[in-house]
C-alpha cells in the first residue's frame, strides 16, 4: 500500500505490484480513492474507492481547521476557530478540567464506528515536533505553530508526562480499535491439575506472550542542544517470553519463562506478581489487590499501602520461575476463577504503572493485564 499522489508514479509499473491511494488534504477537494490525514469537517466525511464503495474515515486527537492561524493561534492568541483535545458538541469545553477525557477523540470515534467501513485513520501518534514559523497574521510578536502548541492543540496519542496526560489516549485508542476490530475470545483454561515441577506445565494452556527484546540498554542521545541530553537506562533485565497459570483444589500456580536466565532475587522488585482477583479497577492499587513481591511475600494491598500478607514458595530453574498461592490467602474459591494477573521486574518507580512503559520489563506491558477465567 502507497498513500501518495499516483500520477506522479504514472509509467513505472508501480501499479501492478503496489495498491495505491491518494493523500487526501482536508482543504482541498476530496477524491476518489483518497484517504485522509485528518478532517476538517463534524462529522468527518467517509471517502469511497474508485468502485464507489465507501471505504475510510479519519480520526483525529484535536483539529485544525484554519490551518491560518494554526493550532498556535488557539493556543496563545485567542482564535477559537480551532477545535482542542476537549471540543466536542460545537462546544470548546474547560481544557483546565477535560484535557485528561479525550471528549474530541471519542467523539470521532464514536462516528467512525458507526460508518461501519473497512478502514479508519488515526492521527496522530507522534509528531515530535513543534514547528515554530514567522506568523501569517501580520503581528511581529507572534508566531505560527501549525500542528502542535500546547497540550490542548496537539494531537498526539502516544503516553506523555506533559499536563496530566499519562497514557489516557492511548489506553483510550486501544479501547476503541478493539471495538472497531474486535478481540478473540479469551482462551479456555485446560483442566485442574496440580504442579509439582516444571515437566507438569507442558501442556497447560493457555499460553500467555510478550514480546521480547525490549529488556535491552537504552544510551541515546535526545532532541536537546544546549545543553544536550543522553537518555540511558540500563533497568532491564529479565525478559518476559511465556506465563501460564494453573490450578487444584487448593492452590493457584503461576509460572514465568523469560528469555535469558533469571537474574538473582535482589529484592522487593524481583520477579513481581499482581493480582487483579475481582477484577475491579476500583479496588486495591490500580485495581491490583494482592501481589508477589521478592518471590515469598503475597502482600496485600489495604488502607493505601502494601502490607504482607503471607509467606508463598517459588521455585527457579534457569529461565523459568514458578509460585505456588493457596486460594484461602486470596479468599478465593477454586471451584470458579475469574482473575487478571501482570508480571513485572526491576520496576524503579513504585507504585506509578507508567513506570512499566519505562524500566525493567513488564507482561503484559503498560497498563494491560493477563486474565484467567476456569470453572471446575
Amino acid at each position: 500500500m502507497i498513500i501518495g499522489i499516483s500520477k506522479e508514479a504514472e509509467g513505472k509499473n508501480y501499479q501492478s505490484f503496489f495498491t495505491f491511494r491518494e493523500s487526501q488534504w482536508p482543504n482541498e477537494p476530496n477524491k476518489v480513492n483518497g484517504w485522509p490525514w485528518i478532517s476538517f469537517t463534524r462529522p468527518q466525511h467517509v471517502f469511497p474507492n474508485h468502485r464507489g464503495e465507501r471505504e475510510i474515515v479519519n480520526v483525529s486527537v484535536c483539529q485544525h481547521p484554519n490551518p491560518t492561524v494554526g493550532m498556535g493561534g488557539s493556543a496563545f492568541y485567542g482564535n477559537m476557530e480551532n477545535w482542542g483535545r476537549s471540543y466536542r458538541n460545537g462546544s470548546h469545553g474547560n481544557p483546565q478540567t477535560d484535557i485528561f477525557y479525550g471528549y474530541n477523540f471519542q467523539e470521532q470515534w464514536d462516528y467512525a464506528l458507526q460508518q461501519n467501513v473497512p478502514f479508519v485513520y488515526i492521527t496522530g501518534w507522534n509528531e515530535w515536533v513543534a514547528g515554530r514559523w514567522d506568523s501569517k497574521d501580520g503581528n511581529p510578536e507572534h508566531s505560527w505553530f501549525c500542528d502542535q502548541a500546547s497540550p490542548e492543540y496537539s494531537r498526539d496519542a502516544e503516553p506523555t508526562l506533559t499536563a496530566g496526560l499519562k497514557d489516557n489516549y492511548y489506553m483510550q485508542m486501544v479501547s476503541n480499535i478493539r471495538r472497531y476490530k474486535g478481540i478473540v475470545a479469551n482462551p479456555k483454561a485446560s483442566a485442574a491439575k496440580t504442579i509439582q515441577t516444571f515437566n507438569d506445565w507442558s501442556d497447560v494452556l493457555p499460553v500467555y506472550s510478550d514480546y521480547t527484546g525490549d529488556t535491552k540498554d537504552r544510551n541515546h542521545p535526545g532532541a536537546e542542544s544546549k545543553p544536550s541530553r543522553i537518555y540511558t537506562n540500563t533497568t532491564g533485565r529479565n525478559d518476559f517470553k511465556q506465563m501460564k497459570v494453573a490450578r487444584d483444589g487448593s492452590n493457584l500456580f503461576f509460572y514465568a519463562e523469560t528469555a535469558g536466565n533469571i537474574t538473582e532475587n535482589s529484592g522487593s522488585n524481583w520477579m513481581r506478581l499482581y493480582l487483579d482477583i475481582d477484577r475491579n479497577p476500583k479496588t486495591g492499587w490500580a485495581g491490583y489487590d494482592f501481589r508477589i513481591a521478592g518471590g515469598i511475600k503475597l502482600q496485600k494491598y489495604q488502607d493505601g499501602k502494601w502490607i504482607d500478607s503471607q509467606s508463598v514458595d517459588y521455585t527457579v530453574n534457569d529461565k523459568k520461575l514458578m509460585v505456588t498461592v493457596p486460594v484461602k490467602y486470596l479468599g478465593l474459591n477454586s471451584s470458579s476463577l475469574n482473575l487478571e494477573f501482570k508480571w513485572s521486574d526491576n520496576m524503579q518507580v513504585d507504585d506509578d504503572p507508567l513506570d512499566w512503559y519505562v524500566n525493567g520489563d513488564a507482561a503484559p506491558g503498560a497498563r494491560f493485564n493477563y486474565i484467567y477465567s476456569a470453572e471446575k
